[in-house]
């Protein structure tokens, strides 16, 4: 029941069964990234700048590495879903932070009780009023953001959601349903954002108790944005380099792990 409630009767592509309405959906998601993918590399190098200044900001005091890995990957899908009509950053940190709350309350298990005893539902649930909250936050969010890009007379081109409404010469027929549309975009901030702020952090901290490969990588990295060729020969995309190498740099990360209780 909580995942219906999230998901608007499982019209995601996590939740969602493959009807004709899904694959459809699956379709239309896996071509505008397709069209859209040219324009990562630039949009990468900007948010790892962006990064970099953040990190610049906190000296060596130490912050939360997760909260800021998950603004930034939340930034650089904005981008790649809006373009030049992405939202102020003001804006997209607390839509960041409730994407992030959303999926804490959902994983309580006063929340994932639901789905075994639906009944529970009548009892006083305060993760349930929580996560209601949460996702009507985040709904109101990217309806938004549908209704800005359908009332811009010159959206951006090139851009997600620009195919997924249509607009690409490219994109003709996509055809989906607004509620299928809504959660098309809410799949793309979600699982990306969780997964590669997640594996961000957890590069961190493999880099922190294996200091000699963090010295190695640095080596590497500096020799590959130089090239931007390895020494053992592999190609590594640059922008990748760029975001790790900022990563390695700064040392609020790394104080952030060293006092972190966990």
């Amino acid at each position: 029941m909580p995942g219906s409630l999230v998901s608007r009767g499982g019209r995601d592509l996590a939740l969602g069964g493959p009807c004709p309405g899904w694959r459809r959906q699956r379709g239309a998601v896996r071509g505008a990234l397709a069209r859209a993918g040219g324009r990562l590399g630039p949009l990468l190098w900007l948010q790892g700048q962006e990064l970099c200044e953040e990190l610049r900001s906190h000296g060596e005091a130490p912050l939360d590495p997760f909260e800021v890995f998950t603004f930034h990957t939340c930034s650089t899908i904005a981008r790649l879903l809006f373009g030049d009509l992405v939202p102020p950053p003001g804006e997209l940190r607390a839509f960041s932070h409730c994407l992030g709350e959303l999926l804490q309350v959902w994983g309580c298990s006063s929340v994932r009780a639901l789905d075994l005893l639906p009944l529970l539902r009548a009892l006083p649930n305060p993760g349930l009023r929580k996560l209601l909250r949460l996702v009507q936050h985040r709904d109101t969010f990217v309806e938004a953001q549908i209704q800005r890009h359908q009332v811009c007379p010159s959206p951006p081109p090139d851009t997600v959601l620009g195919a997924l409404l249509g607009r690409n010469s490219r994109a003709r027929g996509v055809g989906l349903s607004p509620p299928r549309l809504h959660m098309a975009l809410v799949d793309l901030f979600i699982g990306g954002t969780e997964t590669t702020a997640a594996a961000l952090g957890w590069a961190v901290a493999f880099l922190l108790h294996r200091p000699e490969v963090k010295h190695m990588s640095l080596h590497v990295f500096r020799a590959a944005l130089e090239g931007p060729v390895c020494p053992q020969g592999f190609h590594i995309p640059t922008h990748i380099l760029y975001v790790f190498y900022v990563s390695l740099m700064f040392p609020s990360l790394w104080a952030s792990f060293c006092s972190s209780p966990r």
